[in-house]
């Protein structure tokens, strides 16, 4: 893209998060970090390798921490060939392989992305920058990552529930302690239109359904869940709630 569309996407992500609290999280953090202040990033700053090792394929990945941590253990051949795919000329062995690490995840984060580095730095400096005060884009990036811990933090229940209501809301909590981190950002989209935290409140609702149309039902624009307060157990509320999230249909690219 020209030098002007990658701006005007960089002003788009600073808008997202003025407004609602909005950043791509899943970006890697040293280009973040690059595009701030090119000063901090080189190829042996200690985030270079993780962010890496994170973005390789799973296969990858599992051959390329062997090497680093028990050399004599990999398959040669398999390493070679991965390296070669990141453009490393040198033969790897067990005193260069971490330089070596460091090296492609240099060309491959911060090289290879350069241009883009270069088109947003200036609007993210003017813009960005004096609305983090204190924060960094660390910071950032890893407060907006859903956990258990935070999207409990986030449900705003009912004070005067009653007890048919309560045990909804333990199997609820119950169900929300039971997804990985990827069904969590599934279920902050679901309730609240994106797959992160943005600091809003989801507020649990109870409503009347029959038990032919009863399923959750999320209100983005208020950051609504309603439940039915008619469930069973904790193996037909999962049944259902999974239903729904797992359905794409409800999935909107366009906010």
């Amino acid at each position: 893209m020209s030098k002007e569309k990658w701006q005007a996407t960089a002003k788009v992500l600073v808008i997202g998060y003025k407004q609602e609290s909005f950043f791509p999280f899943k970006l890697a953090v040293p280009f973040l970090q690059y595009v701030m202040d090119a000063t901090i990033i080189n190829s042996n700053h200690p985030s270079m390798i993780p962010t890496f090792l994170e973005l390789v394929a799973d296969s990858e990945k599992i051959v390329l921490e062997t090497a680093l941590n028990n050399f004599s253990d990999v398959d040669e051949e398999d390493l070679f060939d991965i390296l070669d795919n990141y453009k490393v000329k040198r033969n790897a062995t067990s005193d260069n392989i971490r330089a070596i690490l460091q090296d492609a995840a240099h060309r491959t984060l911060i090289q290879g992305t350069s241009y883009i580095s270069r088109c947003w730095h200036s609007v993210f400096v003017e813009h960005l920058k004096p609305v983090l005060h204190t924060m960094n884009i660390e910071d950032i990036c890893q407060t907006a990552i859903p956990t258990t811990r935070r999207v409990i933090a986030a449900l705003n229940l009912p004070q005067d529930a009653s007890e048919e209501q309560r045990n909804t809301t333990k199997l609820l909590l119950k169900f929300i302690k039971s997804l990985s981190v990827d069904k969590l950002m599934t279920f902050m989209r679901y309730t609240t239109g994106a797959n992160q935290m943005l600091g809003k409140k989801i507020t649990v609702r109870y409503v009347q359904q029959s038990d032919f149309e009863r399923r959750p039902v999320a209100h983005t624009c208020g950051c609504i869940l309603e439940l039915a307060s008619s469930f069973k157990d904790y193996i037909e509320f999962r049944s259902e709630f999974s239903a729904v999230l797992e359905n794409n249909i409800w999935v909107m690219d366009i906010v």
